[in-house]
């Protein structure tokens, strides 16, 4: 099964570049992309499973759009293998339980320097060592063009982990 998140909302079918360019022309607010975005989150992750956490609060807040960058209040996911302030890195594994970051990787600080706004950290396969995303803490993340298109669908004879 395909998953898509489309709807018509105030994302449309544009891509961050549109987005942007709507929020510095005031033609949407940086909430309403927010919304929209967390909207469509919530519809595609029950099949999806992605999201390791959530920051919609701060988001919503406009916590993470904190530099006027290109991308002001584009809201972006951090992949769970970089340090956010103020949240665990598990980098995809239930081996251990990570302390929240005392501040940010500098790659979460150059992404965030684009204007950026983070929305929350995203599924990786178990400290990266495989080349899809399953592990025994969170499940499988599946791929949004196919639901049953996975390393571990193919290969449901052989442990991923």
């Amino acid at each position: 099964m395909r998953i898509h998140a489309f709807t018509d909302d105030v994302l449309g079918n544009r891509d961050a570049t549109s987005i942007a360019q709507a929020i510095k022309n005031k033609d949407i607010s940086i909430h309403e992309v927010v919304e929209a975005t967390i909207n469509r989150i919530e519809k595609v992750n029950p099949a999806l499973n992605a999201m390791v956490i959530k920051t919609y609060d701060e988001a919503l807040h406009a916590k993470g759009a904190n530099v006027k960058g290109f991308f002001y209040g584009v809201p972006t996911l951090i992949k769970d293998n970089c340090d956010l302030k103020g949240y665990p890195t598990q980098h995809g594994t239930g081996v251990f339980k990570a302390k929240p970051a005392k501040k940010n990787s500098a790659f979460v600080d150059q992404l965030l320097s684009t204007g950026l706004s983070y929305i929350g950290k995203s599924t990786m396969p178990e400290l990266g060592l495989i080349c899809s995303t399953e592990n025994e803490r969170w499940g499988i993340t599946r791929n949004p063009w196919n639901t049953d298109y996975t390393y571990w669908d193919l290969h449901r004879d052989q442990p991923a982990w």
